[in-house]
């Protein structure tokens, strides 16, 4: 190794400048066998030690022996006053102790090697990195242990190779992360537009009055200018998406909102029906300066609402959750800020409004909301609140990612 051939020359360097002390010649010792003096034909009065640096009242004035550290090796130029011993260790092992020693004179007159004695330790990487959501699992850190990556129920791992402590002391690089199983059942990522029609995972949403694409959260979002612009994602009163009493496992919906700057009382911003007495469905609006949600059945409603005074003109990130035996929940930015456990009971045995609708009720042509939404994700089930929270995590760990992974959702969790 480079390393120990410089070592080499410059122990020889050093030996040849000690003045008025013989030169011995330099040998290669390794695991435990001792250096002799072989340029010399004194013999040392005390007896070997095999502790360097121990004390030595030798007339012939000389350090006593030293012994190369288990797992490692060492260069001596002698044993004379003046010499140097290098101590080197084997890959994958750290040097505890003085590297280089000298064999020096106390104030007694004496030799002895100055420093500490040498050890070489096992390698140790330390705990493992994690990240993503990962979680691992090790019975070692020392080297050659071997770390293992796993993703909690629900999720996908992706390039999941274990990973090794190294002789360098770090643990080997790893590409490992978690994605969400694909469980959704509709997805917008409102990047892709096709004349009038804003492309989804089914399903696709029909634009009216030229609704365009502007910059979202992730990407691009569908701007709705609050005037007259919406969009029709069609008929879904024959499942969970539009009609609460065929969700037995709940109903979840996620979006990115930002709320624009118009200045109304009431303003629509997706609506299934439900908002009057007249409709049942999911409404999500603003409404006397709150940002609001009704969830609706035909003999029941669920009404949650919070203080909008901090949420316009800035990307918020907006779920809401519902089984009829829990109730309502409104989550911003991941923290569940409103719930309604009780719900008020009605009557509404139909409904003429069946679309579901984004930038308006869908009962009417008024009260449009201004607004870029972005990301919408629908499931037919109510997700457990660490969902919820995993969502946030994804997105702040990237917020402009859009990595998409086979049948799983287009983000890292």
């Amino acid at each position: 190794e480079m390393k120990l051939i410089v070592a080499i020359v410059l122990l020889v360097l050093i030996e040849a400048c000690i003045c008025g002390h013989k030169r011995g010649r330099f040998r290669w010792e390794k695991r435990g066998k001792k250096i002799s003096k072989n340029s010399s034909s004194k013999k040392s009065k005390h007896k070997d030690s095999r502790h360097s640096g121990s004390s030595s009242s030798s007339s012939e004035e000389l350090c006593d022996h030293l012994f190369a550290p288990t797992n490692g090796t060492f260069e001596i130029s002698g044993r004379t006053l003046g010499a140097l011993a290098f101590f080197i260790c084997d890959e994958g092992f750290v040097l505890t102790g003085d590297q280089i020693r000298r064999c020096t004179e106390t104030s007694g007159g004496n030799l002895e090697w100055s420093g500490s004695d040498v050890t070489c330790e096992l390698v140790d990487c330390g705990i493992p990195p994690g990240s993503n959501g990962l979680n691992i699992s090790y019975n070692m850190t020392t080297l050659g242990s071997t770390a293992y990556f796993s993703c909690s129920a629900g999720k996908l791992l992706l390039d999941g190779d274990p990973i090794t402590c190294l002789p360098s002391g770090e643990w080997s690089s790893s590409a490992a992360s978690c994605c969400a199983i694909r469980d959704y059942i509709y997805y917008m990522p409102m990047d892709g537009k096709r004349d009038d029609i804003l492309e989804g995972e089914c399903p696709n949403g029909r634009i009216y009055n030229n609704a365009t694409l502007d910059d979202g959260q992730v990407d691009q979002g569908i701007y709705l200018d609050g005037i007259d612009q919406w969009v029709d994602l069609g008929n879904h009163r024959h499942e969970c998406f539009g009609d609460l009493e065929l969700c037995p496992n709940g109903y979840t919906l996620s979006m990115w909102l930002y709320i624009g700057p118009k200045v109304a009382n009431e303003m629509y911003y997706f609506s299934s029906g439900g908002q009057t007495g007249s409709s049942f469905g999911v409404a999500l609006f603003w409404l006397a300066g709150n940002l609001g949600s009704w969830f609706s059945t035909r003999t029941e409603i669920w009404k949650v609402s919070y203080p909008g005074a901090t949420l316009r003109e800035q990307w918020r990130h907006i779920v809401l959750t519902w089984k009829q035996d829990e109730g309502l929940k409104l989550w911003i930015d991941c923290v569940n800020v409103e719930s309604d456990t009780m719900s008020e009971t009605r009557n509404v045995p139909n409904t003429p409004w069946n679309n579901v609708v984004l930038g308006r009720p869908n009962k009417n042509f008024a009260k449009f909301g201004e607004a870029i939404i972005d990301e919408l994700i629908f499931w037919d089930k109510k997700l457990p609140d660490e969902r919820i929270e995993d969502l946030c995590v994804a997105y702040d760990a990237d917020p402009n990612s859009t990595l998409s992974c086979p049948t799983i959702l287009p983000f890292v969790l």
